[in-house]
């Protein structure tokens, strides 16, 4: 607090104040930089292709998720990855093209990503799921799908290896 007395300011109280530039969105999102590039998973089910890049501004992780079956593609989401300050961790939005959405909390444990997820399905349903998503290698990394609800209906779990996308050869 500052008071004027006859002889000029006085100083009640003085701080430091620390003037350095907080970390970019991007910055604190270097943990999921394993994720960027291409990723495919052929199954028996079908195929699922994942392509995770940043955002011009980097402070955004974006992706685009598509599932084909018999070369069909049968769905379609866009994934928005980013930095949420009031919680100190990543969170995530999805949009499939069916009308659904969701959005995502992520939390690093011992080496992989756990996100609580929720959603609403195109006919109003509400779903959740616990989304796990390990590093194998640099190529690989596997998703875990687990406490699925949609609705009052439990949802079996699975789990899906995806492995990076090789580069297309040079012609």
């Amino acid at each position: 607090r500052d008071e004027k007395s006859t002889e000029g300011w006085q100083i009640a109280s003085l701080r430091d104040v620390d003037d350095s530039p907080l970390p970019t969105p991007g910055q604190m999102l270097q943990g999921l930089e394993w994720m960027i590039g291409e990723w495919i998973n052929e199954g028996t089910d079908g195929q699922v292709h994942i392509a995770y890049r940043w955002s011009e501004d980097k402070n955004f992780i974006l992706g685009d998720i598509d599932v084909r079956q018999e070369g069909v593609v049968t769905s379609k989401s866009h994934q928005r990855i980013g930095w949420d300050p009031a919680l100190g961790k990543p969170r995530s939005w999805l949009f499939d093209s069916d009308g659904g959405f969701g959005s995502g909390h992520w939390t690093q444990l011992e080496g992989r990503w756990v996100v609580h997820s929720s959603a609403v399905l195109p006919d109003g349903a509400n779903g959740s799921a616990m989304i796990t998503l390990t590093p194998l290698s640099t190529d690989r990394f596997s998703i875990h799908g687990s406490n699925r609800l949609v609705g009052e209906s439990v949802e079996q779990d699975f789990e899906i290896i995806v492995a990076r996308k090789p580069p297309a050869p040079n012609n």
